[in-house]
């Protein structure tokens, strides 16, 4: 193969004078052919009577402290190895300097190495070019030869500048991947350790493994050089422009003899009422009309000269595609047909988006103006409901939008003020109670009593009972560890909800039964209702309410005192379960109430009455059985019980009345 090289470039070399370059390669060859032979001579460490003969180019990084050297006998023998990753010692020290080698350097597409092989076979050589060059500069130069000399002189040189044949693509190829860089190493001296020599080739590639990146790119922009190249001189263009430059010399001597002030019009004038006569497919016509669009507010002098040059370029204008101007389904906003002050208007609203944008204190002092916060005000009013998404978009919207708010008057905003500022006092709770109103135009005494609660006027239409709901308190047993367990919350209409939440719990007495009780003390002449609404997160619970002692709220469940009763909450329906004291069905063969419905407990100790209804229907009623109703009358500090052992069951206290009478 040196033979074959030295050979192929004896004569070149001779014939430019060059014998001692001649002497210095061949040389350099041998040298590379003895420092290959003590290369190929260093047996395997697997296989001592083997030679060297592949080294591992990709994956090194990969296995840090694998072999990169192998023989004949380890390429054959491991199944797994894949040949891809490896390259012939040879290959590299051999054709380095004349061919690409696919494998190296690592990329993340090693196919952009025949790729690039293919683009340097193809590239048209620099001569061809230039003689393209040569023939068409040798026809123009009698026309206007001091401009073309020029402009012959500059293309040329840019051609020469770029890497036109395969020789200077290889030659940046080498300077990408160092792949000389790598031969060298491969034919450094022998006389160190292999493993000294084998950890250098390992450093070698590892750091063009990491620079991976950084070489794809390179090969990339290398590649695109080469399609830049086919593409670097159109002639059809070239002969468009010189063709453009004879018509307009043409048109000069046409009336370089004639009088310029007589009837004759100027070639100017000439082109200036050849234009009136270009349809809409003219190409400058096309771009005329893109340039004067109204928005762009291009004055009439500019737009004149523009449509003259224009004119002279229409020939190599046809070199453009006019047929697709405008992306699918999108044509120009027609702003030519709205008159100046709405165009003004829109222009003032993109100037205001880009303030916006770029400009903090611009966007707060639009926030901040007077007629935006009137807006938001209205906005904000608890009666108009309106949704806190929606109130923000709407809010960004008139901030953008501001520019076309000029023409309303917000002065007239509001036709009554006076009455506007009172609607504003009302608070959340009250807004609720008058929609409520307004939806039921009709109402029972258990609305009135709620809705007195927002508006005391309501006070005067009560009669027969009293709200004593505001005057409850519960408290905690201490049984099983009901203080750590139980939650006591009050709505906003200061209903009660009672329920264990063991979350946070972390003593023993999870999942136990324990009490909560009030602890307003029942008076046995006063005659109570209790309205209590039962909710679970299951679809099945269990749950125990009536009366207890107060005094043994710390020492057993109520329920064992037998003047409660005990439901089961299934199916979206609550029905009576077992007895603790309220057993005796008065009303109905059983008790069966939806889940959204309340329970009614009825006291009245010196009556001897302990009831329980389903509210509002009251299509059930069960009491108290008759062997506890002299015992119910002889105790004493009975108080509102709720059994409570499943984690955040809820009980809770919707109503809370002392009457006059019971009504059925």
């Amino acid at each position: 193969q040196i033979n074959n090289f030295i050979h192929k470039n004896k004569r070149k070399l001779l014939i430019n004078n060059n014998k001692e370059e001649y002497k210095r390669i061949k040389k350099g060859l041998q040298m590379d052919n003895l420092q290959l032979s003590e290369l190929s001579n260093q047996n395997c460490i697997f296989h001592p009577d083997k030679k060297i003969t592949f080294i591992q180019v990709i994956g090194v990084s990969n296995q840090p402290n694998a072999n990169i050297f192998l023989c004949d006998q380890c390429f054959d023998q491991d199944l797994d190895l894949k040949g891809v990753n490896y390259m012939t010692i040879s290959q590299i020290i051999e054709k380095a300097e004349t061919e690409f080698q696919f494998k190296w350097p690592p990329l993340k597409d090693q196919s952009l190495i025949k790729m690039l092989q293919l683009k340097s076979q193809n590239i048209v050589s620099t001569d061809k070019i230039l003689d393209q060059i040569n023939s068409f500069f040798a026809h123009f130069k009698d026309e206007i030869i001091k401009k073309i000399d020029f402009n012959q002189k500059i293309m040329i040189n840019h051609v020469l500048d770029l890497p036109f044949n395969k020789e200077q693509i290889m030659k940046k190829y080498q300077q990408i991947s160092q792949i000389l860089s790598l031969r060298n190493l491969l034919l450094e001296n022998q006389k160190e350790s292999f493993d000294k020599h084998q950890q250098k080739c390992k450093d070698f590639i590892y750091s063009f493994e990491t620079k991976k990146e950084s070489n794809t790119k390179q090969i990339e922009e290398l590649l695109k050089q080469c399609d830049q190249i086919e593409y670097i001189i159109d002639f059809d263009y070239l002969n468009a422009l010189k063709q453009q430059v004879l018509d307009f010399v043409d048109e000069i001597k046409l009336n370089e003899n004639k009088d310029f002030l007589g009837q004759q019009k100027s070639i100017q004038s000439q082109i200036s009422d050849n234009q009136q006569s270009i349809n809409n497919n003219n190409n400058a016509e096309k771009l005329m009309q893109l340039i004067s669009n109204k928005s762009n507010y291009c004055n009439e002098a500019f737009l004149e000269s523009a449509r003259k040059e224009l004119t002279k370029l229409n020939q190599l204008l046809s070199k453009i595609q006019f047929d697709n101007i405008f992306k699918e389904n999108k044509q120009p906003i027609q702003f030519s047909q709205i008159n100046d002050e709405k165009l003004q208007s829109i222009n003032e609203y993109v100037e205001n988006l880009i303030k916006l944008e770029n400009d903090q204190n611009y966007l707060q002092q639009i926030q901040q103006s007077e007629n935006l916060t009137r807006i938001i005000n209205i906005l904000n009013s608890k009666l108009n409901f309106v949704n806190e998404n929606f109130k923000k978009q709407f809010v960004n919207y008139l901030v953008e939008t501001q520019v076309f708010q000029k023409q309303i008057n917000f002065s007239q905003l509001h036709s009554d003020v006076q009455k506007l500022e009172c609607l504003k006092k009302l608070n959340s709770d009250q807004i609720i109670v008058i929609c409520e109103i307004i939806q039921k135009q009709q109402f029972d005494e258990n609305d009135l009593d709620r809705y007195s609660q927002q508006f005391p006027l309501f006070q005067l239409l009560k009669c027969k009972k009293k709200d004593i709901l505001n005057q409850i308190l519960f408290e905690k047993s201490e049984l099983e560890d009901g203080k750590q367990k139980i939650q006591i919350k009050q709505n906003n209409y200061k209903q009660f909800e009672i329920y264990i939440d063991e979350s946070n719990y972390s003593g023993n007495c999870k999942a136990k039964e324990t009490n909560c009780v009030s602890q307003m003390i029942l008076q046995p002449k006063k005659k109570y209702i209790f309205r209590i609404q039962l909710q679970t997160k299951d679809s099945n619970a269990y749950y125990i309410l009536g009366l207890m002692q107060n005094q043994q709220k710390n020492n057993l469940l109520g329920s064992n005192q037998n003047l409660s009763c005990y439901f089961e909450l299934k199916d979206e329906k609550i029905k009576y379960y077992n007895d603790r004291g309220i057993s005796k069905f008065i009303k109905g063969n059983e008790f069966c109430m939806s889940k959204d419905d309340m329970i009614e407990l009825r006291v009245w100790q010196d009556g001897k009455l302990l009831q329980i209804l389903d509210y509002p229907n009251k299509n059930y009623k069960i009491e108290l059985r008759d062997d506890m109703k002299d015992k119910f009358t002889e105790l004493k500090d009975l108080s509102l019980y709720f059994w409570l052992a499943n984690n955040l069951d809820k009980n809770i206290l919707r109503e809370a009345f002392i009457v006059d009478e019971f009504e059925d």
